[in-house]
């Protein structure tokens, strides 16, 4: 977000206030203090300060800091002998080691501060670095696609709304509600030909008509795509203006309700440098994709199988003869030890079939050398993995690209 402008640009006035005109010619026959347009186009908004701090559970609490965030203490009484715990969530990529609670105090409770912006969160704690576990005093949670349940953390006073109180016409707009994050594709991306997509989120049936204005001059109408009980999602699909300069063209929003006109507190630029446009290559834009997992696809050559391999066909749930021996249990964790001998060679002789299908690009996971079945902790990015094929075989790969396209 760029910096929001602190005056309206207008007429400049000389001395006491009167704009002299006479004393200068010019020759396009225009004052020469002729006003500029007014930016923002609207008073803006006022968006009050968020102190509800919402639902939280007894194991977090929040303290406003402004500008929409949140000082947050996470709180846990693991089981004793604990050595440490860490927590993860949805604002930190779920990285179980980048925020350590310090810990234990006299009561074995641990604890760490973060700030977060208000919105709902997803988190975890996680216990000596392998242990993940839900806030046991948090009631509310979603699942985690993995047979457990994230915990949620709400903050801030939309966040808590299970649908919106808003009317349309009534001359007011829920500042809070309004979100515009153009780093998100979400929220902004590049069509084509000098085109944006521009997206904004208000409360549900809270305003009747949203515009995008540049700086530049010009405005577009976004449209409502979809709303669910709380939130309206706005769209749309408009030029960029051209650009003077190497800067950012810039924007912001008109939103407008009743008898209620103002333009959103954030000015956005859309950059024009090539350098921070992404532009889709014109080879992938009709592309028609397939993700392979290489170890799971097909087997194609026996000679390179890690050892032990079970065969393709064996019943999920039934254990090999070898697995469980060493006291391990099915999701703890021999199942995700499984090796099943798929390999390059086993890509290459079904390439055919894939085009039959109209496949025409190959997204594959990791193929280096890794000591894991899915390869994403490689060891080297200039080996192919010894169970994935021998010399020769990627650039076998490589030269089906008159086939299908790999990436």
């Amino acid at each position: 977000m760029l910096p929001h402008p602190s005056a309206r640009v207008g007429a400049r006035p000389a001395v006491g206030g009167v704009c002299v005109l006479a004393a200068v010619v010019v020759l396009s026959g225009a004052p020469a203090c002729a006003a500029q347009p007014v930016w923002p186009p609207a008073p803006v908004l006022e968006i009050p300060a968020d102190r509800e701090a919402g639902r939280l559970p007894p194991s977090v609490r929040a303290v406003p800091q402004g500008d929409g965030r949140w000082r947050c203490m996470f709180r846990l009484t693991p089981p004793a002998g604990t050595e440490s715990v860490h927590l993860a969530g949805s604002f930190n990529n779920w990285n179980p080691g980048a925020q350590r609670l310090d810990g234990p105090d006299p009561a074995g409770v641990w604890a760490t501060f973060i700030e977060l912006p208000a919105g709902v969160h997803e988190y975890k704690f996680v216990l000596n670095g392998r242990e993940w576990i839900a806030d046991p005093v948090n009631p509310e949670g979603v699942p985690d696609n993995h047979g457990g349940r994230n915990s949620v953390a709400r903050l801030g006073r939309v966040a808590g709304l299970k649908e919106s109180p808003a009317r349309r016409g009534d001359g007011q707009i829920e500042g809070l509600a309004l979100l515009h994050e153009p780093d998100r594709p979400l929220f902004r991306q590049y069509v084509s030909d000098g085109r944006v997509l521009l997206r904004l989120r208000t409360l549900a049936h809270d305003v009747e008509r949203v515009a995008v204005a540049w700086q530049s001059g010009g405005e577009a109408e976004l449209e409502v795509v979809t709303e669910d009980a709380r939130f309206a999602l706005w769209e749309t699909v408009t030029p960029v203006p051209a650009a003077s300069s190497a800067d950012p063209v810039r924007y912001t929003f008109v939103l407008s309700d009743g008898a209620l006109r103002a333009a959103h507190p954030g000015i956005f630029g859309v950059p024009v440098k090539p350098k921070d446009v992404f532009r889709t290559p014109d080879w992938a834009k009709h592309a028609v994709w397939y993700q392979i997992f290489p170890e799971r696809f097909r087997n194609g050559d026996k000679s390179n199988d890690p050892r032990p391999t079970r065969p393709w066909t064996s019943e999920w749930f039934t254990p090999s003869e070898w697995e469980g021996k060493d006291g391990q249990t099915f999701y703890h964790h021999f199942v995700f030890d499984r090796r099943y001998g798929g390999d390059l060679q086993g890509i290459l002789e079904k390439l055919p079939y894939l085009k039959a299908l109209g496949v025409n690009a190959l997204y594959l996971n990791p193929v280096f050398k890794g000591e894991s079945l899915h390869k994403y902790d490689a060891t080297s990015y200039i080996h192919i993995d010894d169970h994935f094929g021998v010399q020769g075989d990627y650039e076998r790969v490589a030269a089906q690209e008159d086939l299908i396209r790999s990436l």
